[in-house]
């Protein structure tokens, strides 16, 4: 981040390499171990459970919907400040 300091314009000329403003790592690092087949379903299958509990209506955003309700808008629509930052600091470790 420091070279994006100095030098702005990597923003847009090495944006892969030196233009990082922020490096982001997930909480739950069982991807690191570069899980195939079955392993693999399973960690992408408990992280979306985990995500859909975090969105779960009644229990985090304290919205109810008469008919059990569908997102008709991405989830994170629905997030105020704080709630963004729950989710956030849920699923992601910055650096």
């Amino acid at each position: 981040m420091s070279a994006v300091v100095r030098d702005p314009s990597l923003l847009h000329r090495d944006p892969y390499r030196r233009g990082w403003l922020v490096a982001i790592e997930a909480t739950n690092t069982a991807y690191t171990r570069l899980l195939y087949g079955e392993p693999a379903r399973e960690f992408l299958t408990q992280e979306s459970k985990r995500l859909m509990r975090f969105f779960d209506f009644e229990q985090e955003l304290q919205l109810h919907a008469a008919d059990g309700g569908e997102f008709v808008a991405p989830g994170a629509s629905f997030l105020d400040a704080q709630q963004w930052r729950t989710l956030t600091q849920s699923f992601l470790k910055t650096s």
